[in-house]
């Protein structure tokens, strides 16, 4: 197959999606198929590889609690002529917006394929969403939608009253041999137990409120430390709260390398996500899981879907900082829960495996293309 790999956002600063859709690329890539990808550019930003192709310059503007690209194309972005030379068969879309995802569907005549990855629970820029697909029906480039892929049940719940088109509830996927490493940051193996953020510090992402958790658990055990991995516009509130409380033991280190990613994973003992809201899956959660480590956080739409049985146990109440500090402290107590819960997330993490999750989409994709 000829497949296009669309992602609305730039990979200027890599996040969940343009992991999947790397990770997506080289399995298909690894299966013989002939794949591009295509996003807009971030002011000077690179290509990821030779098949990566620039669409549209990206600005970065405030949606769904943190920061999103909106895309603005020019006359030398030439859909048309592109599409003419590549004849894809398969466009995959990831992470619609209204201006780069219009214009390629507009253009396009292969079989479209939409993936939805966030979850708009409480973004005020997607409370005009139901006037806009209103208007969207009424118009040709909706009836060139050919499947659509959601990443969970809360997104299908979502979306699926909007979008009546083939569908599959498809996870994203990662590459669970990345993680096998027992690599560590040094500086940090002192024999502390570590807890780590990684992430964006921005108002979804909850950093504030694992800072506040740690800075009741801090008073009672001196021998714990809070990493934070990551950058935002909410990094200076942050920073300055823990020097205004003078809170101890908590290191902010800054965007991190995918490489050190790793070593960051297997240097922490308890890892935190506190996302609020608007997470509709929670790749993070699965890379933890990867690296066998316990997982506390907010129990918001997509992380309670991900996480079940005991490991479902340790997610709090979101925004409730004394509750989260509680379930942190369950753990910190208790080595052999830690193990326990990072035996079942490296067994429960295959499941999202590429070779199970791309032969999910690669499926996906021959069923749309055997549709008349």
């Amino acid at each position: 197959m000829r497949i296009a790999l669309v992602s609305s956002n730039s990979f200027h600063s890599y996040g969940g999606i343009q992991n999947h859709v790397l990770g997506l690329y080289n399995y298909l890539k690894s299966k013989g198929h002939y794949v591009k990808i295509i996003s807009p550019k971030f002011k000077n930003e690179r290509p990821v590889n030779h098949d990566h192709i620039f669409v549209g310059q990206s600005t970065k503007i405030s949606m769904n609690g943190g920061l999103t690209d909106f895309t603005i194309l020019t006359k030398k972005d030439n859909l048309k002529q592109l599409f003419e030379n590549e004849k894809f068969d398969i466009i995959h879309i990831h992470n619609p917006n209204l201006m780069i995802s219009l214009q390629i569907l507009a253009n396009s005549n292969s079989k479209n394929i939409i993936t939805f990855h966030v979850l708009p629970d409480q973004s005020s820029l997607y409370g005009i969403f139901k006037r806009v697909i209103k208007g969207l029906k009424k118009i040709k480039i909706y009836k060139k939608i050919n499947g659509v892929i959601y990443v969970s049940k809360p997104v299908k719940k979502y979306f699926a009253r909007y979008f009546r088109f083939k569908s599959q509830i498809i996870p994203n996927g990662i590459e669970i041999e990345r993680f096998n490493s027992n690599e560590k940051i040094e500086k940090f193996n002192d024999g502390k137990i570590n807890l780590l953020f990684l992430s964006r510090i921005e108002k979804r992402k909850g950093l504030i409120y694992l800072i506040k958790a740690f800075e009741i658990l801090r008073k009672k055990n001196d021998k714990i430390r809070l990493i934070v991995a990551g950058t935002g516009n909410l990094e200076k509130a942050c920073k300055k709260y823990v020097q205004k409380r003078k809170i101890p033991d908590v290191e902010f280190v800054g965007s991190i390398s995918d490489e050190d990613k790793i070593k960051y994973y297997n240097t922490c003992d308890i890892f935190c996500a506190p996302s609020i809201f608007g997470e509709s899956f929670g790749i993070v959660l699965i890379e933890a899981m990867a690296s066998g480590k316990p997982i506390v956080g907010f129990a918001n739409k997509g992380y309670k879907t991900l996480l079940s049985g005991k490991a479902g146990k340790f997610l709090a109440k979101p925004k409730n900082h004394n509750s989260l500090a509680r379930k942190i402290n369950i753990l910190l107590k208790n080595k052999e829960l830690r193990e326990e819960i990072g035996k079942w997330g490296k067994e429960e993490v295959k499941n999202y495996s590429w070779n199970v999750v791309g032969e999910k989409i690669e499926n996906f994709y021959r069923s749309v293309l055997n549709e008349k």
